[in-house]
């Protein structure tokens, strides 16, 4: 019997600390191998898994290139694991202690999640931002990403997308419209385990919001695994909305 063409694929890429990244990483050199990597259209990341989807869409040329392209995409992730992170942050945090001086300068020099972030955006997407997920589909068609975190403001999951934040409330999904927020904050949102990381705390002037697109005030965004750590259920609420927008 011959097995059925593969037109679309989805991707729900879970948590699991570094281990989690890495395990992804080979599946999507698995799916390179086996021609299947650019089939894929949707991906639904958590925490860890975060991390390499955000760098898979950013390079998503490369990622779909020759062997050699590959290899050298997937050589930053690998060398961004051998940074020891944790540690760095961690060390800098606790100098904040002994050196009491440091508290006095900017947040972005000693709070773990801004320093999470900002090894995010200098050794991963270079300062990129949400808006240039959408230039990366257009250029290769690369997937369609979400990015998710759990609120601890309302208790519900928010997903990053390529036009801004997606807050599921009560009422539906709503979109606050914020390309322009870098993508090194929404992958640190998705991946501040607790009690290691604190929560990102997203204001209104970040995500140039109205007080009725953000009516609880700053939006502190933890690790999507808190949620959902699979990514699953996301996904599948997606099909579903496809699925009625088709049989409409």
């Amino acid at each position: 019997m011959e097995a059925p063409e593969i037109h679309n694929i989805g991707l729900c890429l879970s948590g699991g600390g570094l281990r989690a990244t890495f395990f992804h990483l080979g599946l999507l050199r698995f799916l390179y191998e086996a021609n299947l990597l650019s089939r894929v259209r949707r991906i639904c990341s958590v925490s860890a898994g975060s991390i390499i989807a955000a760098h898979l869409v950013t390079y998503w040329g490369e990622y779909n290139g020759s062997p050699e392209q590959f290899d050298r995409a997937a050589s930053e992730l690998l060398s961004f694991g051998r940074l020891d992170l944790r540690g760095r942050v961690l060390r800098r945090w606790s100098l904040s202690f002994v050196f009491p001086l440091i508290r006095l300068m900017p947040r972005r020099f000693w709070d773990r999640t801004a320093l999470l972030q900002r090894y995010y955006s200098a050794y991963l997407f270079k300062g990129r931002t949400l808006s240039s997920l959408e230039g990366a589909s257009e250029a290769a068609s690369a997937p369609e990403l979400h990015i998710l975190a759990t609120s601890m403001t309302t208790g519900d999951l928010y997903s990053f997308t390529k036009d801004g934040l997606w807050a599921e409330r009560g009422q539906g999904p709503q979109l606050i419209r914020s390309g322009l927020l870098p993508l090194g904050i929404a992958v640190a949102a998705s991946s501040a385990f607790p009690p290691l990381f604190p929560p990102v705390q997203i204001s209104q002037e970040m995500l140039d919001a109205t007080d009725a697109e953000m009516p609880y005030g700053p939006e502190l965004l933890t690790d999507g695994g808190i949620f959902d750590n699979l990514g699953v259920r996301h996904f599948m609420s997606l099909i579903s909305v496809m699925t009625s927008a088709l049989n409409c």
